[in-house]
C-alpha cells in the first residue's frame, strides 16, 4: 500500500469500475491520431457543441475518446435514445492536463439531442447536475481507454478520483457497449 488512496465510503464500489474501463481501452484503440492543431472549445460551457471539434481541447488526449463517444450517438437517434433510456445519468469528467483542469459533461437523460449528449465544460456550467465525477489526469484516461492502467488499480493508487455516486460509473459501460454495437472500431 503506497497511501494514495483516499476513500470515503463503500470501497468495493471502486473495484466495480473495472467493466467500465474495459470498455474505455477498445474506444481508445479506434482512436485516430492526435491532431497536430485542433480548435479548442469556444468557451467552456457555452451550451451544446455542434461538432466533434467542439469537444477536442488541445493537448488533452481524453478529450479525443470522449469526442468520439459524441461522434458514435451523434449517428444513431434510435441507438442513443435507447441507451439514454437505460442510463438516465448526468457525468462530469475532469482531465488535469497542460492546461489545468478541463471539464466535459455527458448528458445521457432521456430526450438529450445529439448535440447536448457531449458538453464542454462542468455540469454547473452547462446548468446540470452531475450524479458523478470522474476525476483523474489526461495521461492517466488515456492509458485507462488504452487498457495500459488498470481500473482498479487507478482507483486503489489514487489516480482515479470520483465525487457523487460511484454506482453511476458503471451505467457508463451501457454508453460505451452501444457505441461498439453501431459499427465503431472500439
Amino acid at each position: 500500500m503506497s497511501g494514495k488512496v483516499k476513500i470515503k465510503g463503500n470501497m468495493m464500489l471502486g473495484m466495480k469500475l473495472e467493466p467500465l474501463l474495459k470498455r474505455f481501452k477498445k474506444l481508445a484503440e479506434s482512436l485516430p491520431p492526435p491532431p497536430t492543431s485542433a480548435p479548442a472549445p469556444e468557451a467552456e460551457g457555452s451550451g451544446a457543441a455542434s461538432s466533434t471539434q467542439d469537444i477536442v481541447a488541445k493537448g488533452y488526449q481524453g478529450s479525443l475518446v470522449i469526442a468520439q463517444i459524441l461522434k458514435v450517438f451523434s449517428a444513431d437517434k434510435a441507438k442513443r435514445e435507447a441507451t439514454l433510456k437505460k442510463t438516465n445519468a448526468v457525468f462530469q469528467i475532469d482531465l488535469d492536463g497542460p492546461d489545468g483542469i478541463k471539464s466535459w459533461v455527458l448528458n445521457l437523460k432521456p430526450g438529450a439531442s445529439a448535440t447536448d449528449v457531449v458538453l464542454p465544460g462542468t455540469a454547473a456550467q452547462n446548468k446540470k447536475t452531475a450524479g458523478v465525477t470522474l476525476i483523474l489526469k489526461d495521461a492517466d484516461f488515456v492509458d485507462l481507454a488504452s487498457g495500459k492502467l488498470n481500473g482498479q488499480s487507478a482507483f486503489m493508487g489514487g489516480k482515479l478520483k470520483s465525487k457523487g455516486n460511484i454506482m453511476l460509473a458503471l451505467k457508463l459501460d451501457n454508453v460505451l457497449k452501444a457505441a461498439k454495437d453501431t459499427g465503431a472500431k472500439l
